[in-house]
């Protein structure tokens, strides 16, 4: 039910940009991106990685008290943690300056870090209710929460047209919901007796580790806004969201897949000695259907920006070949990382992040005072592909499997390279360059589609 409401609202809300575009400009939309990748910096910092901490200490011990002493110790932590969130709303003038120069855009600075408290204070329950297999309250929640956002996004633009604000405003919104109904709906209750300062330490001493993790991968994925924005402008910041976007809304197809895969792997790696096998299989499968979606997104991708965006935007479509073979790069490292998953060396899943962090943070400096956005994507693209190639020697040797590498490097190279190389030519020349690229896919991975049926009905199962 949450997979599917998951891609139905994400697939409305991508469908809905024709409309968001036809009221914000790209420099509303770059304020927008710049505040809320602001926002998600502090986030990723204040909640400590207890989201993973959680769920490590939840099981310890099979007593209601045990569990009440972990949401208990997590609620009071992150509310803590959220003061610091509180105290910086009084400082949203400073941030305005140092984000855009001028103090004008500090009420949306203010509505991003209360949006930022009230997420901190929610999540503590939703990890309570999923903990207790609580799964259809929390999956009515949260996509109530998603298709109020919506609904309040498309008020907020058209009718009250708020500009920047209205995004900020309706996610502000949106965790607000969450937390009063998860606050309803929860039977436990964060008290301050059950706070235990023992277990405090010991989540601690394991979430901390995590951070750098998670801020690689902020790094990663969204500190190209502010180099953006210092080297170009808000308005670059704006159409390259657009690009980001329809990358997310592509790798909607991917997550749908992970849904059913991650049980499959490990039941599979588990029990049957042919899985390696069917890893290989499943893996060429996987690159072939999303090399096709990404081959054609980038070709065809100045008519897909036309018709969902205005002509102001209509950059995006030369920066969607990097953002969306990034894409395919990133999901062939998730992947190949269940090989690392297996045998629980979790630091192997670690190390390519940092190396494509600092790939991408290189690229950005290097590419984006000469190119702007595509330089952006390009860095991107690469900062994955490194991700990628790291985890596949790390699985190789912790699991094997017998990939067809040479294939996957060819084939995606080939399509990554035609889309680049293509996407600023004719609609016909670009039609003829992605027949072409699908018809080398078939034909580099011919035995694994004649396999496909069988494999994918093992996945059913």
């Amino acid at each position: 039910m949450l997979a599917i409401s998951n891609v139905v609202l994400k697939a409305l809300n991508f469908f809905l940009l024709p409309l968001y575009t036809s009221y914000l400009t790209p420099a509303e939309l770059g304020m927008n991106d710049t505040i809320t990748n602001f926002t998600s910096l502090i986030y990723t910092i204040l909640v400590l990685s207890f989201d993973g901490a959680y769920s490590a200490f939840y099981y310890d011990k099979p007593t209601e008290e045990h569990k009440s002493k972990v949401l208990s110790t997590t609620w009071i932590t992150l509310f803590c943690a959220s003061l610091v969130a509180i105290a910086l709303i009084f400082f949203a003038n400073p941030i305005s300056s140092a984000l855009f120069g001028s103090t004008k855009y500090a009420v949306g600075v203010s509505i991003a870090l209360a949006s930022v408290t009230l997420n901190l204070w929610w999540l503590p329950l939703s990890l309570d209710l999923r903990m207790r297999s609580k799964m259809g309250l929390y999956s009515i929640t949260i996509v109530a929460a998603s298709a109020l956002m919506i609904a309040l996004n498309i008020v907020f633009v058209t009718v009250l047209q708020l500009g920047f604000y209205a995004l900020i405003c309706g996610l502000a919104c949106a965790n607000f919901f969450q937390f009063v109904f998860f606050a309803l709906l929860s039977k436990s209750r964060p008290r301050l007796k059950g706070f235990d300062p023992a277990l405090l330490r010991d989540m601690l001493r394991y979430a901390l580790p995590m951070m750098p993790t998670a801020l690689a991968y902020w790094i990663l994925q969204l500190s190209s806004t502010y180099i953006l924005l210092a080297f170009s402008s808000s308005t670059e910041v704006g159409v390259y969201g657009i690009a980001t976007r329809c990358a997310n809304a592509a790798n909607m197809i991917a997550s749908a897949f992970f849904t059913s895969y991650t049980a499959y792997a490990f039941q599979q790696a588990n029990e049957d000695p042919e899985a390696p096998k069917k890893f290989s299989t499943i893996m060429n499968i996987f690159v072939f259907l999303f090399a096709t979606a990404c081959t054609a997104g980038s070709l065809f991708g100045p008519e897909i920006i036309h018709l969902m965006t205005t002509p102001d935007y209509a950059a995006a479509s030369f920066m969607l070949p990097g953002v969306l073979f990034g894409q395919l790069f990133y999901n062939v490292y998730r992947i190949a990382g269940y090989g690392v998953s297996f045998s629980k060396q979790s630091k192997y899943l670690a190390f390519p992040i940092f190396a494509a962090a600092g790939c991408a943070l290189a690229g950005y400096l290097l590419l984006i005072p000469r190119l702007g956005g595509i330089g952006a994507s390009v860095s991107l693209c690469v900062a994955y592909a490194v991700m990628a190639i790291m985890v596949f020697r790390f699985a190789q040797r912790l699991y094997p499997c017998p990939y067809e590498t040479k294939k996957l490097l060819v084939g995606c190279s080939f399509c990554l390279a035609s889309s680049f190389a293509l996407v600023s030519l004719s609609l016909p020349i670009r039609a003829v360059g992605c027949l072409v690229c699908i018809g080398a896919l078939v034909a580099l991975f011919k035995t694994s589609l004649v396999q496909a049926k069988a494999t994918l009905a093992g996945i059913g199962k």
